[in-house]
């Protein structure tokens, strides 16, 4: 859905591209009644005449979804307007082992991604690391995952190889993703800009395997190619691309207690690292010098405290990083927050994300900045030096139907030019994110 402003020249932008989202937003007023039933479907499409489950229990799975993000800049940045993107997601999984009565417990998986759009941050708020839209990236047509995966010893091991995002399996919260900010979905940034780490929707050939020892806790290892070419939208199709410089190494280790027995408290920590063995130029003042690798590692975890009457309750997150200062732009990455479902009883599926993240710049780059100042050479007039940018989001979720999602949402970042060494006031955005699963 996309409302175009010049339709309504005396309407501000963020108001332009929001009013197409009223029709649905009313919606999110429907009772509980009708969020939990299972009426209208978990998918927009529905069942296709009982088609949809005839090909799941034979062993083809189907699967889609949309998502736009309409956020403005209302206040600081560099501009005050609204931009508007879009991402489809088109996808099947094959079960071979209900298609055949030989393969075993093994699955094939193909994706479609295509996203489209302008973003908030680029154009209006001039910051790079936090976006604000989490899905303004790649904008055009994509193959995002070619892989195989396949279970042992009752599902105790795991093996999966191909081509595919090995951000989906490594360094993730599924828990922020309540947000919209790409800095407080699931990933710290940190990771994907101080190494080979890719997130979605950047494929990479890699494998890894996860074992479980126990009900709960899990252990993750692998190996990805390293090779920047496969980001191109002239390669968005290709398998093959020279380029490689090296291969990452992930190694992540889980205790998720409380999630074996399905209890009303359960929780994640990990704790993971990364060794990338390709050569990179050092950053800032020692641009000059080549590291041998790069490296970093982190801290996450997610629990829930408290539950109410709808099963829903209260849940606390947090991430940190840290990764090599030789290559890595950002020094140290820290996010916390809370996310609480249920706050109205007869909203059980609604919730409300409260986050904030702080990426601080490598000490190596400013000391470049502060040498080039001091020899005559910066004359940029808004030039500025900062210790870290800092984003405080607040999110709701409108879970209007199992297949349908509104979220309004309110992003604050400090010194957002802090990694353009620019003085940029800081930003308050405003906008809506609407997901549907087909």
């Amino acid at each position: 859905m996309h409302l175009h402003s010049e339709r309504f020249p005396h309407m501000h932008p963020l108001a332009a591209h929001l009013l197409g989202y009223l029709g649905l937003l009313t919606l999110a007023a429907l009772p509980a009644q009708a969020q939990s039933s299972d009426a209208y479907g978990k998918t927009m499409t529905g069942d296709w005449g009982g088609t949809r489950t005839a090909l799941a229990t034979d062993g083809v799975n189907v699967r889609g979804s949309f998502i736009t993000e309409a956020m403005g800049v209302v206040d600081g940045g560099v501009e005050h307007s609204a931009r508007n993107a879009f991402q489809t997601q088109l996808g099947v999984d094959l079960d071979m082992g209900k298609l055949t009565s030989f393969w075993g417990d093994g699955r094939f998986h193909l994706t479609i991604n295509d996203r489209r759009g302008r973003g908030t941050s680029q154009d209006l708020a001039g910051n790079d690391y936090m976006p604000i839209q989490e899905i303004y990236s790649d904008q055009f047509t994509r193959l995002t995952e070619l892989s195989y995966d396949q279970n042992f010893l009752d599902k105790k091991v795991n093996w999966k190889a191909g081509f595919y995002v090995m951000g989906n399996d490594f360094g993730i919260n599924q828990i922020m993703t309540n947000f919209v900010n790409a800095a407080l979905c699931a990933h710290p940034i940190s990771l994907s800009t101080s190494a080979g780490w890719t997130n979605w929707p950047r494929p990479r050939w890699a494998t890894h395997v996860t074992v479980h020892p126990s009900a709960e806790t899990t252990l993750r290892a692998g190996m990805v190619l390293v090779n920047t070419n496969y980001n191109l939208e002239a390669n968005r199709w290709s398998l093959h691309e020279s380029g490689t410089t090296g291969h990452l190494y992930p190694v992540e280790f889980e205790w998720a207690p409380g999630t074996a027995d399905k209890g009303h408290f359960p929780g994640h920590y990990k704790i993971g690292y990364y060794y990338d063995t390709s050569d990179k130029a050092m950053v800032g003042d020692r641009s000059k010098l080549i590291a041998d690798h790069r490296e970093g590692a982190y801290l996450m975890t997610d629990q829930k405290l408290t539950n109410n009457t709808v099963n829903g309750g209260l849940s606390v997150f947090a991430q940190y990083t840290a990764q090599s200062q030789q290559t890595a732009v950002m020094h140290r990455w820290l996010s916390a927050g809370l996310v609480y479902q249920g706050l109205f009883p007869s909203r059980a599926q609604d919730r409300v994300a409260l986050g904030y993240v702080r990426a601080s710049i490598n000490q190596h780059l400013l000391q470049q900045q502060w040498q080039l100042a001091s020899m005559g050479l910066i004359s940029d007039p808004d030039w500025e030096l900062n210790q870290a940018e800092e984003l405080f989001e607040l999110a709701y979720t409108f879970q209007v139907r199992p297949w349908l999602s509104l979220r309004p949402d309110v992003q604050y970042i400090t010194n957002p030019g802090t990694f353009r060494y620019r003085d940029t006031d800081n930003v308050l955005a405003l906008g809506l994110q609407a997901k549907v699963t087909f």
